[in-house]
């Protein structure tokens, strides 16, 4: 146990030395939750690179799991922006933030407005084929459950119209994703760069919106 404390702890420090320093100085002795916050705050602001993103999924594989959804979350979001810097490599990572989510959602389904269930049913549409339980349709449901509980979030129904696009339901998006555009100010610079491309992707572009209205 001892030896596999030693070697955590090395790979730990060894990837300190690898990502930005001063986003390693910001996200030293917060809990799980503040290093997400930062991490995603850090990364909407001045993007992120691989380094990075190891380090702060390692620094909360270390911390101890009280048991919260607060920290299955974390777990889950930073296993899955590892996984985005990897592509196809990436799958023992989105594993992970699928039993991660899992257990946010087990924990408090309604932690952080349904947060982890919003991540699980993107998993779940673009990787649901990897994964030994939950598929697109699945995904699918999860968003749209989503989007029922906490409609007037624009994230929610960014990812409910990114979701029906991914499955090939181009008119279906198409209310979802004017509804985000109504109230893209709410969403990440990262969120609003992704609504900006899956406009374009809808039957009448950008005034797909204008015909809807």
């Amino acid at each position: 146990f001892l030896s596999l404390l030693a070697l955590t702890s090395a790979c730990l420090q060894d990837l300190a030395k690898r990502a930005n320093p001063v986003l390693v100085s910001e996200m030293s002795d917060m809990d799980a939750l503040e290093v997400m916050d930062t991490f995603e705050a850090w990364n909407d602001e001045h993007g992120t690179g691989r380094d990075d993103r190891d380090y702060a999924l390692q620094l909360v594989r270390e911390m101890k799991d009280d048991g919260s959804a607060g920290y299955a979350l974390s777990h889950a979001s930073l296993a899955a922006r590892a996984a985005e810097s990897r592509g196809m490599l990436g799958l023992s990572h989105i594993t992970e933030a699928e039993r991660w989510a899992r257990r946010s959602v087990d924990r408090d389904s309604e932690f952080r407005d349904g947060a982890a269930r919003r991540m699980l049913g993107t998993i779940y549409i673009f990787a649901g084929k990897y994964l030994p339980q939950g598929d697109s349709e699945e995904g699918l449901e999860l968003l749209e459950k989503q989007v029922e509980m906490y409609p007037e979030q624009a994230a929610n129904q960014l990812r409910l119209g990114e979701g029906y696009l991914a499955l090939g339901d181009d008119e279906e998006a198409i209310a979802p994703l004017c509804l985000s555009q109504q109230s893209k100010g709410n969403l990440r610079r990262e969120e609003q760069k992704l609504l900006k491309k899956l406009l374009k992707d809808l039957p009448e572009g950008p005034a797909s919106c204008s015909v809807e209205n």
